[in-house]
């Protein structure tokens, strides 16, 4: 009897431990193909929103990467092409100089109001896109709209009322870069802070690990 025992002590032993590998396996398993179908997601992203970006005669590798330099590199790349192709759909601009100074006007009053970069930015895209003055008093860029659209309208010859959206557009962004570059140079530019430093680190991260799964 006790060798009976002893038997089914060393099998279910083995039982454990085969049923822990199984396990394991089946884990690292699920974890490979999560991290593979991430990696299949952002090749994804990337092509499409090339695609996307160039249907705008914008290239997209250049944006994200003169958008997020303009961020002092805190966000990642991932976030800069999801940012610029946003920024795109939405109509706010169409050119890589334009997106890189909303993105430094961004990351400049996201710290005055504890927001993040990208947060900020969001926010300016949307507010623009909308045509909403609202929407950019939330993050302190008080603009008085008619008159943005009154010395737009002017500088291209026509009446206000003659104005598109797409010009409203264009002419919240110009009053917004006009705003943008006073606080700028009043406050002497965007600062390389700590958290800043901390910031770059977490998307350097991310842009690293985002390659390997890709």
């Amino acid at each position: 009897v006790q060798g009976v025992i002893d038997n089914l002590h060393a099998m279910i032993g083995q039982f454990v431990i085969a049923t822990a590998i199984l396990v394991g396996f089946k884990k690292a398993l699920a974890e490979t193909f999560q991290f593979a179908k991430e990696g299949a997601e952002l090749q994804r992203l990337e092509e499409s929103g090339a695609a996307l970006a160039k249907s705008f005669g914008v290239n997209l590798s250049e944006a994200a990467r003169a958008i997020k330099a303009a961020s002092l590199g805190t966000i990642s790349t991932q976030q800069a092409m999801l940012q610029t192709n946003r920024a795109l759909l939405l109509g706010v601009a169409g050119d890589t100089q334009t997106l890189a100074k909303l993105m430094e006007i961004a990351a400049l009053r996201g710290r005055a109001l504890g927001l993040g970069t990208e947060e900020a930015f969001d926010r300016i895209v949307l507010g623009i896109g909308r045509v909403s003055t609202r929407i950019l008093d939330d993050i302190g860029i008080v603009i008085n709209g008619q008159k943005a659209y009154d010395d737009y309208a002017k500088s291209i010859g026509i009446s206000v009322d003659q104005l598109s959206d797409q010009q409203k557009r264009v002419a919240l962004t110009n009053a917004i870069i006009e705003d943008g570059n006073k606080l700028l140079a009043a406050s002497g530019g965007l600062l390389n802070d700590n958290a800043a430093a901390y910031e770059r680190l977490s998307a350097d991260v991310t842009d690293a690990t985002n390659a390997f799964r890709e």
